[in-house]
């Protein structure tokens, strides 16, 4: 009889202690939902992080964030903390941002800060209702600090962060010339470029501190939270981060101003100038560091303890609160989500045939177009290639009857797969990126506006084309161009959020990688000689007879 006593005991031993097994295994089942779920967000904000210099502190948010949860959750007695539904509006908006990210990223402006500042919000927002749900509103008061410190994660886009970049250039620029000037250096200032006796520098982003400003606001809050400062202190000592990353900017133009005069203009550039700027850097975090040390100093005097014990609450198990529902309505939201986030990406992927359509390579192109004879043939810089990355290139001289030379350049893209977010802004961005318009003036060209021409020439393509002039040294030379895009949107995103909104619909009824067999830039040069009007008409006539062989070479 007591071994029959005993059996059951330990039956119903086993019983209690399976729901922890089962909590952790509902654990680990809404974890491989929220990775997969979250993971193409993930690498878009981790192509951020990596190619954006402003962010690239943004791999070190999450790590700092989670020893913060860890060493609360190690710290504190968290029996008080119930499961709530308080959250899950706020999870569910979150999934539903992430969700629109995603759409954004496939449908209209593959990666960028942009793309990354929706899909940020909206992976918070999915923290801070899970937060909510696990342990209802006084888990966020319990977890304050982890939560909050992933805002620093946030790519920002450039429309907001511009302001204040031009604002800190133009800070850094006046009064590092009044400094360079006060050391006995002849200097001249022209809006943000210094000029020296023996070179010109010009304040780029980099130098107007707002890199190091989200970077030393990070590790300023970091700190704040590691030495047990009071939330008065943390706050000015964050806002600090400000007036100190402009400092020590300023003392890195003006040591790049004396060291320049001194010796000469190879120190403004490479690894002399690299090793300035982390120098001043270095600065700059340990005046941070200083300035927290003494703030900290002074508060511990006083007998305060931030770290109350929560007082021991007799309750029922989590599991037996309602937290299985729980994982199971978060399951299911996360399941949502990842069903929205594939039926996007089938949409947009493009059709089989146009995947593999055939044309003729851009090397036959003939050795005769129209009037003109071909004199020879051209490659693309390495380094163009490497950012471009063309399915198919060609560079080719022609001579008209009259002996004028004319330059074609053709650059062409396979119909795009959906790839990663970084494979799909690399390879679209060579089509916005790399026109005449911005190639041009960053080979030295001027570019004369006023001679500017955009319309549309029936006898050369149904897409409108545009003809500039640019100048360099007293040469002129006359680029007529046309491309084939995402009907603009990459070269022109208006900051109108129903703007945005309407494109977006728009390309679901509309998808372009189902509209659209290809991406393509046509340019064609001619020297100025004696009159832009001449070369102009010279550019069109080749235009004409170029546009009608195109298609078969999968230029339509």
């Amino acid at each position: 009889m007591a071994t029959a006593e005993n059996e059951i005991e330990t039956t119903s031993h086993n019983a209690t202690s399976n729901p922890g097994r089962v909590r952790w295994a509902l654990l680990a089942i809404l974890a491989t939902l929220s990775g997969w779920f979250l993971w193409p967000s993930l690498t878009l904000l981790s192509g951020i992080y990596g190619n954006v210099d402003d962010y690239s502190h943004g791999f070190l948010i999450p790590l700092m964030s989670a020893y913060a949860a860890y060493e609360i959750w190690k710290e504190k007695d968290l029996r008080h903390l119930a499961p709530s539904w308080f959250g899950l509006p706020i999870l569910v908006t979150g999934a539903f941002i992430v969700v629109i990210g995603h759409w954004y990223n496939i449908a209209l402006m593959p990666g960028g800060l942009g793309v990354g500042f929706i899909v940020a919000w909206g992976i918070y927002f999915c923290v801070i209702g899970g937060v909510l749900m696990a342990g209802g509103p006084s888990s966020l008061k319990t977890f304050f600090f982890p939560v909050a410190y992933l805002f620093f994660a946030i790519p920002f886009p450039l429309t907001m962060t511009l302001p204040l970049t031009l604002r800190l250039r133009e800070i850094v620029s006046v009064i590092s010339e009044k400094l360079i000037d006060a050391v006995g250096i002849t200097i001249f200032r022209e809006g943000n470029v210094l000029h020296l006796a023996n070179a010109s520098l010009g304040v780029e982003d980099a130098c107007s501190g707002i890199r190091s400003f989200w970077m030393l606001m990070a590790i300023a809050a970091a700190l704040a939270y590691v030495i047990r400062m009071g939330r008065i202190e943390a706050i000015v000592l964050c806002l600090l981060a400000t007036p100190v990353s402009v400092l020590m900017n300023i003392l890195r133009v003006v040591a790049t101003g004396m060291l320049v005069q001194r010796f000469g203009i190879a120190y403004a550039s490479g690894w002399r100038h690299d090793l300035c700027g982390w120098t001043t850097f270095a600065g700059g975090l340990a005046v941070i560091f200083g300035i927290g040390t003494l703030m900290s100093a002074e508060a511990s005097q006083a007998p305060t303890d931030s770290r109350e014990v929560a007082p021991h609450r007799t309750r029922r198990p989590l599991w037996r609160a309602g937290l299985a529902s729980i994982y199971g309505v978060v399951a299911g939201v996360l399941v949502l989500g990842l069903a929205a986030n594939h039926a996007i990406a089938n949409h947009y992927k493009p059709k089989e045939d146009q995947l593999y359509q055939t044309k003729k390579p851009l090397t036959e192109l003939p050795e005769r177009i129209g009037t003109f004879t071909m004199l020879g043939t051209a490659d693309i810089g390495e380094r163009q290639l490497d950012i471009l990355d063309p399915s198919d290139y060609a560079v080719r001289f022609y001579k008209s009857s009259e002996n004028e030379v004319v330059q074609v350049r053709l650059i062409y893209w396979n119909p795009v797969r959906y790839r990663s977010s970084s494979e799909a802004k690399d390879r679209l961005s060579g089509v916005s990126g790399h026109i005449p318009d911005n190639c041009f003036p960053a080979w030295g060209y001027e570019r004369m506006t006023d001679q500017d021409i955009d319309a549309s020439y029936e006898d050369v393509t149904y897409r409108p084309l545009s003809i500039r002039t640019f100048s360099k040294a007293g040469a002129s030379k006359c680029v007529l161009f046309w491309y084939e895009a995402r009907e603009n949107v990459l070269q022109s995103i208006d900051t109108d959020i129903a703007w945005r909104f309407n494109k977006l619909l728009e390309s679901w009824r509309r998808p372009f990688s189902q509209t659209h067999a290809s991406q393509y830039v046509v340019t064609i040069v001619v020297d100025v000689r004696t009159d832009v009007s001449r070369s102009r008409e010279v550019a069109l006539t080749f235009a004409e007879a170029l546009a009608r062989i195109l298609p078969e070479y999968g230029m339509e």
